[in-house]
């Protein structure tokens, strides 16, 4: 068996996130007909995966500075998205989690998100679309064994 290239198989999953990026997928496309910018959405989406944080961790995953943080976080709770509470463990520590608006707003881009991809793969014979249902199950059964920093 020959030797497994980390860094070719780094660059082939790099490209097919481009590819989703370009063919599938654009997440800009998400603010546009809402009033929440994309760090906004960055932030939501970490919550998502997280169900809470802390406001030092989510600018620290997402590459977002302190000074920065503190801006977003207050449009994201004025406008009902999130909520700020202190950490029960720490009351110095500010946490922010989602609120039932920002769930709605993740289902309706998934909803969206969903469309646009059934949309776009309707035009793939049964047998591609057996096999890219395959792979997209493979490559999620793989990934979830990754520990990842976000």
């Amino acid at each position: 068996m020959s030797d497994i290239d980390l860094f070719d198989i780094s660059k082939k999953l790099f490209n097919l996130l481009i590819s989703i990026h370009g063919k599938a997928f654009n997440p800009t496309e998400l603010s546009k007909g809402h009033c929440i910018p994309p760090s906004h959405i960055k932030v939501i989406f970490y919550l998502h995966c997280h169900d809470s944080a802390s406001v030092s961790e989510i600018g620290k995953r997402l590459c977002i500075s302190k000074p920065n943080m503190t801006p977003i976080i207050d449009k994201l709770v004025s406008e009902g998205f999130v909520t700020r509470y202190e950490d029960p463990h720490d009351r110095r520590v500010l946490r922010v989690k989602m609120t039932e608006k920002s769930i709605d707003f993740i289902n309706g881009v998934k909803e969206s998100v969903t469309s646009q991809f059934a949309s776009k793969l309707s035009v793939l014979d049964k047998e591609d679309l057996n096999e890219l249902s395959n792979s997209v199950d493979t490559i999620k059964n793989i990934l979830s064994k990754l520990s990842l920093l976000l």
